[in-house]
């Protein structure tokens, strides 16, 4: 048996197999870290990490949300969204309260003090995007983001099937 040619230089010259340089999971992770390369140290600058900058982004966007909603729209699990949560308050980014129709939700706004954070890191956040931008140029870059749209919409994959019991491993 002849295995194929995996190897491959990336832009680096660091050797990448060709298959997994194809890999949608791969490449998207390795876009994401490319793009997350720029931002870290802006967002450090800042004394927040990526996570947070993700949910205060999320918390400006609406006068109030849930807190589901925040671990929903920044793709942080809930424990995560809390512990972020208690952090961006006593840092005075935003402020939470209890539904008064269900005490059990939590709502959460942005203050003056988280305006004026995004309000400083926003013209640098515009900059970095900027270089991506022209880098693949804008038609590219918004198709870019449209098929990412798209691929996001599209319903959850049915979960597959258990193995039949005569295709499952044999225990001896």
């Amino acid at each position: 048996m002849t295995l194929p040619d995996t190897s491959d230089l990336n832009s680096h010259g660091e050797m990448l197999p060709k298959l997994s340089r194809r890999s949608l999971t791969i490449a998207l992770l390795l876009s994401r870290e490319k793009l997350m390369s720029q931002f870290r140290p802006m967002l450090a600058g800042h004394n927040l990490t990526e996570q947070q900058w993700r949910v205060l982004r999320v918390v400006s966007e609406d006068k109030e949300i849930d807190a589901t909603q925040v671990a929903k729209r920044s793709c942080i699990l809930a424990p995560s969204v809390s512990r972020i949560l208690r952090r961006l308050e006593g840092n005075g980014l935003i402020a939470r309260m209890r539904d008064k129709n269900d005490s059990r939700r939590t709502i959460i706004s942005i203050t003056s003090k988280g305006i004026e954070l995004i309000a400083e890191i926003a013209p640098k956040n515009r900059k970095i995007y900027a270089e991506f931008r022209s880098g693949i140029g804008e038609e590219s870059f918004e198709q870019l983001l449209d098929l990412l749209e798209k691929l996001n919409d599209l319903p959850a994959p049915t979960e597959l099937e258990p193995p039949l019991e005569e295709d499952a491993p044999k225990q001896t």
